[in-house]
């Protein structure tokens, strides 16, 4: 049986990879259908953190659909050049939430 994965992929390029490396590797990404953003239920589009992107992909089993999209990944990295690390998770049912943390406001001394 068929189902829709959310898949999630962090990446690492390195041996002093660029920023247009990096740029290319997203280019790469997104032609895969993995994107550096995520809409929420309620349509909030938010960034996800450098190195990451989401995409949905269908598949009988998310064992399979990650070592599919991890092959598409190594083959479309590995022909630029690429010395990278990539890690891909799927899953059905999948949920997400996001957090950005602030630093804390520096301490006000009484005047």
């Amino acid at each position: 049986m068929t189902k829709t994965h959310l898949c999630l992929v962090t990446f690492d390029l390195n041996n002093g990879a660029t920023q247009q490396d990096y740029q290319n590797a997203y280019q790469d990404l997104k032609a895969i259908g993995l994107i550096a953003t995520a809409t929420g239920e309620n349509g909030t589009v938010v960034k996800l953190p450098n190195t990451t992107c989401m995409g949905s992909f269908t598949g009988s089993s998310s064992a399979s659909v990650s070592a599919e999209l991890a092959t598409r990944i190594d083959t479309a990295f590995r022909r630029r050049g690429f010395n990278a690390e990539v890690l891909v998770n799927a899953g059905v049912d999948a949920a997400w939430n996001y957090r950005a943390t602030q630093p804390p406001l520096p301490l006000q001394r009484p005047r």
